[in-house]
């Protein structure tokens, strides 16, 4: 089978929640859950741990320290929740792509809001390095 995962506004808590779904070789549908709170979470990107379970990157401002944070899930294969984590400031930062590691060492990356003036918004590149 295949995992899907995006957003959802159908489903869930409210706002966006991410939406994942396992669907099967042929794409029927095998199961989907949603994760999130009552405001906005999207997701960047899927990957397979060395464990065999799953970790999902994206943003949440549902949760965090501040207006929008990096939001990551780690689920067991069956979709059930293991964990999840925030990292962030009081300025705005997501990560939409992930690297992982035999070793179990995980790359985020991501961006975050250095500046905002009147007509433009100044971001630089955010990296996040987690071990599990």
């Amino acid at each position: 089978g295949f995992y899907l995962v995006g957003s959802t506004t159908s489903f869930g808590n409210g706002g966006f929640d991410i939406y994942l779904v396992k669907i099967d070789a042929n794409g029927n549908e095998e199961w989907f859950k949603t994760f999130g709170g009552a405001e906005w979470e999207e997701a960047g990107d899927i990957q397979f741990l060395p464990d065999s379970n799953l970790i999902i990157c994206g943003y949440t401002t549902s949760k965090g320290a501040g207006a929008k944070d990096a939001y990551v899930l780690k689920l067991s294969q069956d979709g059930n929740l293991i964990w999840e984590k925030t990292f962030g400031t009081a300025r705005s930062e997501s990560v939409g792509s992930i690297l992982v590691e035999e070793s179990g060492d995980v790359y985020l990356s991501g961006s975050i809001v250095n500046r905002v003036t009147e007509q433009k918004q100044f971001t630089d590149a955010y990296l996040i390095k987690i071990n599990l």
